[in-house]
């Protein structure tokens, strides 16, 4: 089993026990349990970072994912984060407006990835008492409910759901094709030519984006960035802030 399909698996259960126990957990507080599972677990091709506190003020999206290798280069992501309700049915938080403008977070999470050449998804932190559907589950490898406490979607998907009445729910974010579980971006997405279905890339190659910067070390100097924020503008555009946290997951190590 993956690390991603661990975590999902992780997050299923905690967000289970939160529901039977009465205790509200927050999506950065998911977040934070995410990273220290891939930490506790390190499958030793995954690097992670966190922003610091002080660039509270300057965070641009909860999530970069960079997945890849120096080789071939890195597909980037850039991900909003959302919990599921207590009763496993709502994303109550989805039009959530954030700044002085009052700005929709997915216009926020736009413009990160215009300015940053990334691709924008949201991942759903998910629980659900009446147990999902196998239609909630578009992998081709056998369905588990559990692997769905992690799920990611494009951001048209969430855009449509604001607009339409009814739709910020798990049942019509998931009846989309291309709103899959977590484990799919690197199990599915990052190798059609491996032991999965060749038609589970196929169906969702927007995912597989173009990748950018082939013979560098995104680790390297990711961790130069971190350390000194005058080296930022090799990554990052400065008006759109920062990622809370980033995955590096290199696949030729994998």
């Amino acid at each position: 089993m993956s690390i991603f399909s661990q975590v999902s698996e992780k997050v299923w259960e905690t967000l289970g026990l939160c529901l039977i126990h009465n205790i509200n957990f927050g999506e950065e507080t998911i977040s934070d349990l995410i990273l220290l599972e891939i930490e506790r677990n390190n499958p030793g091709y995954i690097r992670t970072f966190q922003t610091s506190k002080a660039d509270e003020k300057n965070k641009g999206t909860d999530w970069e994912w960079w997945i890849g290798d120096i080789s071939s280069g890195w597909a980037r992501y850039a991900v909003q984060a959302k919990k599921i309700d207590k009763k496993g049915k709502n994303y109550n938080a989805l039009a959530h407006k954030v700044g002085k403008a009052k700005k929709y977070q997915h216009d926020i999470l736009k413009q990160y990835c215009v300015a940053n050449n990334a691709i924008g998804l949201y991942a759903f932190y998910n629980f659900h008492m009446a147990n999902p559907q196998s239609h909630h589950w578009h992998c081709t490898q056998n369905y588990d409910d559990k692997r769905l406490g992690v799920t990611i979607t494009p951001i048209k998907n969430v855009i449509s759901s604001i607009n339409t009445k009814g739709s910020r729910n798990f049942n019509s974010l998931h009846s989309h094709k291309d709103t899959l579980p977590l484990h799919c971006l690197l199990e599915c997405l990052s190798a059609p030519n491996g032991n999965v279905d060749d038609r589970s890339f196929k169906t969702h190659k927007h995912f597989d984006v173009p990748r950018k910067h082939a013979g560098k070390d995104i680790s390297e100097i990711l961790e130069g960035i971190i350390n000194n924020p005058n080296l930022r503008n090799e990554l990052y555009d400065n008006d759109v802030g920062l990622p809370a946290k980033i995955l590096v997951i290199d696949t030729k190590r994998k």
